[in-house]
């Protein structure tokens, strides 16, 4: 029964990759072509492509760090900076230094976590998950977790604390 089931696989799988090849045309899969439309994410060089290395961090972070105000680091991409709106789902990190006082992010997927410096933050507005959130204050760390579809202060809620992760579960 197992050798049937094999030989079912490999000839399904055997008749999948003719197809590819037909469709592809004479030569595709001994000389495969690259596309230039593709040099935004991968250059190619004389010796061959550069392949893109996943770094884990945020994408453009650079530039919105300096429109925002903010430090964006790392994270596992399930959580991105997205502008905000009176979208109940989003979550706000509200602060003095960022541009607008606020800065939002919303979890693509579960779980989400993102390092970042955000200096001069007051509170954090949940969507509809919690938010572990770690800030420091003086050197200081501290954690908490803000219910889903809730505000709580950041430190003592002076624009003194910096939030450093945002995570939901």
């Amino acid at each position: 029964m197992k050798i049937k089931r094999t030989a079912a696989i490999v000839a399904a799988t055997t008749a999948s990759l003719c197809v590819i090849a037909i469709v592809a045309g004479p030569g595709a899969a001994a000389f495969p072509t690259q596309k230039s439309e593709s040099k935004s994410l991968a250059q190619n060089t004389q010796d061959g492509p550069v392949f893109t290395v996943e770094n884990y961090v945020h994408p453009e972070a650079d530039r919105l760090g300096e429109e925002l105000g903010i430090k964006l680091k790392d994270g596992n991409g399930n959580m991105i900076y997205v502008e905000c709106t009176p979208d109940g789902s989003l979550i706000r990190v509200e602060s003095i230094d960022a541009t607008g006082n606020v800065v939002c992010f919303q979890a693509t997927g579960s779980p989400a976590w993102l390092n970042m410096e955000i200096t001069g933050s007051f509170g954090v507005q949940t969507g509809q998950k919690p938010v572990d959130v770690t800030s420091t204050l003086d050197g200081k760390e501290a954690k908490m977790t803000v219910p889903k579809n809730s505000v709580k202060p950041v430190g003592v809620a002076d624009g003194e604390s910096v939030v450093v992760q945002l995570k939901v579960n």
